[in-house]
């Protein structure tokens, strides 16, 4: 067996630190080919139009095997973030400076560092019961013993972890996701009356 530092299989390319940056480098060069396509007719297609280049050409890039690379670091993401920034203002063909925050908020997208924590939620709330069951195995969540009732004590056990890729696993992420929640006094289980309205908390 040849060890490699990056090896590239079904299109992600695998780091021998799992840290994404090869696989990010490429995903930005592919994302900014496709803001090259779609600023070159900016004044020229409606908007509905560069939506839908956005969704089949942009989204289904940052989409594929997101579950994989998406608990990289915060500066990976943020690059990302930058390029759905950019063709958002290209698609509602407004200055390069303009505040991005309306535009999610218009045209109901989901910024990338919001996106992991959206389907990590989604998946808990709404998945099969068979998925469901599955995330509380891999996550292996155990509510606290609490004796004393407290507003700010923390109700789901969360591992201590030293490296990063165990941070961004199940066995972290999820009990301290829920945690947060309940920290900020809300019942995420009030959401899944509406699934509409999980998607728009995270706009």
């Amino acid at each position: 067996i040849d060890i490699v530092k990056h090896h590239k299989t079904l299109g992600v390319i695998f780091s021998e630190h799992l840290s994404w940056d090869r696989h990010i480098d490429n995903l930005v060069s592919r994302l900014c080919r496709v803001i090259g396509v779609i600023r070159r007719c900016r004044s020229i297609l409606p908007v509905n139009i560069k939506l839908m280049i956005y969704y089949a050409l942009f989204r289904s890039h940052i989409n594929y095997c997101h579950v994989l690379w998406g608990t990289t670091t915060t500066s990976n993401l943020n690059r990302i973030l930058l390029l759905q920034k950019k063709i958002l203002r290209i698609i509602a063909d407004v200055h390069y400076l303009y505040h991005a925050k309306p535009l999610f908020e218009k045209f109901k997208i989901i910024a990338i560092t919001n996106m992991h924590v959206y389907r990590l939620l989604y998946a808990f709330l709404f998945g099969t019961n068979e998925f469901i069951a599955f995330l509380w195995r891999t996550s292996g969540l155990n509510k606290k013993e609490i004796w004393i009732s407290m507003r700010c004590s923390e109700i789901w056990y969360v591992p201590h972890f030293r490296t990063n890729h165990a941070l961004q696993s199940l066995r972290h992420m999820l009990p301290s996701l829920l945690n947060g929640y309940h920290l900020e006094n809300i019942d995420i289980y009030s959401l899944t009356i509406y699934r509409a309205e999980l998607y728009t908390c995270f706009i």
